[in-house]
């Protein structure tokens, strides 16, 4: 192995290291026991009553005897009534987010509601987690494919996993070309609301046998007219890992015809 392929195997191990340990990590995604939707108006939830106001105002109004502490507000203990704004797209505001015990609370947008997701850092599925399969790092799968760009972002309806609907921003579609294929392929490629990364979900003939069956995910960097897709770095989307996640589905124009042999497989159990 020369020097530049040793580097690149290196650098996709720690990728997959740093994967790994977002998933054991005490917030990570396998600590999601319940998801609460709030809707306008009061709420009867674990930490009491909240009530959802306009442009994400909150109030709630903590359920007697109940110690939490607000994280991001100087870890102070909050009781009777707490007010906040919910961040979101166009909205200022903090994280809203509490802690009792082993569990913790957060108040999230999605879309425009809110959604109150409760997280146990001794849930089962993070406790029977022992890592996430993957096919062999081949530097094969990283192509450069021709992006073509739309004139403007255009707001695109996206499936979620839990039958629901959100939107996202279409910005192009990007053709390339993939070992052992005949033919070019094209993906649409979308900006992640979260990180404003340009953000690739896609299906292929892997998924349900090999690989999840809801498809995967992967991060594009964009050079110029070109756009690096590194298929190595297809990644399980959280809902893989714990069906209380609510994520994304490619959409019809990325299910691709041919198997992808690359990236993340189908995680253990599943």
């Amino acid at each position: 192995m020369d020097f530049a392929a040793d580097a690149y195997e290196r650098d996709m191990l720690a990728f997959r290291a740093a994967r790994e340990a977002r998933y054991r990590s005490e917030d990570g995604w396998l600590t999601l026991v319940e998801r609460i939707p709030l809707e306008p108006g009061a709420n009867q939830t674990p930490l009491g009553t909240v009530t959802v106001g306009d442009h994400g105002r909150i109030v709630l109004d903590v359920k007697p005897g109940l110690e939490l502490t607000r994280l991001g507000a100087g870890g102070q203990v909050v009781t009777g009534r707490v007010e906040a704004q919910v961040r979101g797209p166009g909205v200022p505001g903090e994280p809203v987010i509490f802690t009792s015990g082993e569990r913790r609370f957060e108040i999230v947008r999605r879309g425009d509601r809110l959604v109150l997701r409760v997280r146990d850092s001794k849930a089962p599925a993070r406790v029977a987690f022992t890592g996430i399969p993957a096919y062999p790092i081949d530097a094969a799968y990283r192509v450069v494919a021709e992006f073509a760009r739309l004139a403007a972002p255009q707001d695109t309806a996206v499936e979620m996993s839990d039958g629901d609907e959100d939107v996202a921003q279409l910005l192009g579609v990007a053709r390339f070309a993939l070992p052992d294929q005949p033919s070019r392929l094209e993906l649409q490629i979308f900006t992640e609301e979260s990180s404003g990364r340009l953000y690739v979900p896609f299906g292929d003939r892997t998924n349900r046998e090999e690989t999840y069956g809801g498809g995967r995910f992967l991060y594009g960097k964009e050079d110029g007219a070109s756009l690096v897709l590194d298929f190595n770095r297809a990644c399980n989307p959280p809902c893989a890992f714990n069906p209380l996640v609510a994520c994304p589905l490619p959409p019809p124009a990325n299910r691709l015809t041919v198997p992808v042999r690359a990236g993340e497989r189908l995680p253990r159990g599943n």
